[in-house]
């Protein structure tokens, strides 16, 4: 679970890497899931009477996935398209496996009844 201050797009290109003599660019993008909006509570110093105070603030909770692909450089321009259709398409199935993943499991298993 990442936490952010900001909304946070859903798709993020991290960089991207031309390679000219293979005609290939390679992109780091973050698909961001599960975008939920809610509080938290910081202490911070103030700085007037130099105590501690406790304050709520609005921050963003969301799942990352953090992948690299490469593409051939004539796709270039159409990558943030294919990554939209990409995002759109894993969606559903990304959001299964985050409802699959919040199970817990038992500690310990008793098979036997005594």
């Amino acid at each position: 679970m990442v936490v952010s201050t900001q909304r946070p797009a859903e798709i993020a290109i991290l960089s991207a890497q031309d390679d000219i003599k293979r005609g290939k660019t390679k992109v780091k993008y973050a698909f961001r899931y599960n975008i939920q909006e809610t509080t938290t509570t910081v202490e911070e110093v103030n700085p007037e009477t130099g105590e501690v105070e406790t304050k709520e603030i609005l921050v963003w909770q969301y799942e990352e996935i953090i992948s690299e692909t490469e593409y051939d450089l004539i796709f270039k321009s159409i990558i943030p398209d294919l990554l939209k259709t990409f995002y759109e398409k894993s969606l559903p199935i990304v959001e299964q496996n985050i409802t699959l993943a919040s199970v817990e499991l038992p500690k310990e298993i008793i098979l036997s009844g005594e």
